[in-house]
């Protein structure tokens, strides 16, 4: 799995498990976003993992929820 960790004019940042990779953004999908969860096939190129992605979107902000209930002084 990879993960998009920043997108910057024409060029997306991608974390996977050997590292950071550098690509055009132009080589990915066109609606892929910051925190998007990618697969790679040969032949079809990158795709976001819209079931991987949301998942792991619900699970951060499950975890930002209980933070916010630790450290709320109201």
């Amino acid at each position: 799995m990879f993960s998009v960790v920043q997108l910057e004019g024409n060029v997306a940042r991608i974390e996977t498990p050997k590292g950071m990779l550098t690509l055009s953004r132009n080589q990915l999908p066109k609606n892929v976003r910051e925190g998007d969860l990618l697969t790679f096939t040969e032949g079809e190129g990158w795709k976001v993992d819209q079931q991987a992605t949301a998942v792991r979107r619900k699970l951060i902000e499950e975890k930002l929820n209980r933070l916010w209930k630790k450290t709320d002084f109201g």
